[in-house]
């Protein structure tokens, strides 16, 4: 499940929180690379930006750290997909879901992800033996500028806590997905 975790990960938090924040993000319907014949975990919850490409600036920044991080850990990295996501406040939990496909155009089947909590606001990551859920095998508390860097063969999901309205006051984390 999770293969390392750390705290105080990136060297300027409050940038790269500042950074997310201006992205846009967009529902499961609305997602600029949403494939719409694929099954979502979390389609009315979920929002996410569009594949970051940026190539400079905090979130790079970050999403270079993670990377590095990774790589440290004896993970051959070879691809990477990232996004900025969060789970807003719903009806509907997220899913328990393994990201063999993120769902969007074209697909990208990682074989580890990473994320980075870039919310002030806790939140626990929930890891199963497979997607039907069952018992929990292990939860790991999430706090800002925390990461953990996980394989892709236990189902997971962020647990449904305090979800608010949008990215400003949701569980707001950086995403990297490896191949």
């Amino acid at each position: 499940m999770i293969i390392h975790e750390q705290t105080n990960v990136y060297s300027d938090p409050s940038a790269l929180r500042n950074a997310a924040l201006a992205l846009t993000y967009y529902d499961r319907a609305g997602h600029p690379e949403t494939k719409d014949d694929l099954a979502w975990a979390s389609p009315t919850s979920y929002r996410g930006s569009a594949k970051i490409t940026s190539s400079s600036g905090p979130i790079k920044g970050a999403i270079d750290t993670l990377v590095s991080i990774a790589t440290a850990q004896g993970i051959t990295v070879t691809n990477t997909v990232s996004y900025c996501q969060y789970y807003k406040q719903s009806d509907t939990e997220p899913g328990i879901h393994r990201d063999l496909s993120t769902g969007f155009e074209p697909d990208f089947q990682p074989t580890h992800g990473a994320v980075l909590w870039i919310s002030p606001h806790s939140n626990k990551f929930e890891f199963y033996l497979d997607e039907d859920g069952g018992d929990i095998l292990m939860e790991k508390d999430m706090v800002e500028n925390a990461m953990i860097i996980f394989n892709h063969n236990f189902a997971h999901r962020v647990k449904p806590a305090s979800f608010g309205t949008d990215h400003s006051d949701s569980g707001l984390m950086l995403a990297v997905f490896m191949n």
